[in-house]
């Protein structure tokens, strides 16, 4: 079982933002997702989400449970950076980009992700 080389969805991205897609190579359904946020305004609740595809065209949740992000910033908190690592098991996918949403300018987010079968 080997883990595929980290690579950037979302850079630095401006909430809300949508991620560029990266290729895996194959499909593989363990993902490893390191969110680094760094919230420019207090009490702000931006969000990160995992979408997968099979084909790179058309896109689902891999959050989980569904229809919950894969991080939120709680809410009350003060400005600052947060790191959070998330394991995402059982979501099959060749293709897989973040998205981050919530206020305009709230916060800026980078994802790192990798994967293995």
């Amino acid at each position: 079982m080997s883990w595929t080389i980290p690579a950037a969805s979302l850079n630095s991205a401006s909430v809300p933002s949508d991620g560029s897609a990266i290729d895996l190579g194959n499909v593989r359904s363990s993902h490893g997702i390191e969110v680094v946020l760094d919230l420019t305004t207090a009490n702000d609740t931006p969000q990160v989400w995992l979408e997968g595809s099979l084909d790179g065209v058309n896109w689902y949740s891999m959050n989980t449970p569904a229809g919950m992000p894969i991080y939120q910033v709680p809410s009350s908190q003060p400005a600052g950076t947060y790191i959070v690592l998330v394991m995402v098991a059982n979501q099959p996918a060749q293709y897989v980009r973040a998205t981050s949403d919530g206020p305009s300018g709230c916060a800026t987010v980078t994802t790192l992700h990798t994967a293995t079968a």
